[in-house]
């Protein structure tokens, strides 16, 4: 019913939203595909009180952006490769769910989105 208050989900997180840098929206970069954006908006949606760091591991970043793991992990190289993100190669531990730590990094130097 419009204007009714909505039920909250029990252990669901805020209704925050998910930035993307508006370079990645208009990059006509072949390497940009909708999962490109996906990946991004997934990683942001970890981030805290402007803080462009979050440490997540690969499969939960899939899980997020409703991709498969394969999609994640190339998706996330090609935001490297195109330095919209920064993160280490090796996680916490050597298993694949250990959890890397992302830098957001924005529309360009010093700047988080």
């Amino acid at each position: 019913m419009p204007g009714a208050p909505r039920e909250r989900i029990p252990g669901r997180q805020g209704d925050g939203y998910a930035a993307v840098p508006n370079r990645l929206l208009a990059s006509t970069d072949p390497r940009v595909k909708a999962f490109t954006i996906a990946i991004y908006a997934a990683l942001h949606s970890f981030t805290r009180n402007n803080n462009p760091i979050c440490r997540v591991s690969i499969p939960t970043v899939a899980k997020r952006a409703h991709c498969a793991l394969s999609i994640a992990r190339r998706e996330l190289r090609n935001l490297r490769d195109m330095d919209f993100i920064d993160y280490d190669d090796t996680a916490g531990g050597q298993r694949e769910r250990s959890a890397h730590t992302f830098t957001l990094l924005g529309d360009g130097p010093n700047e988080y989105p």
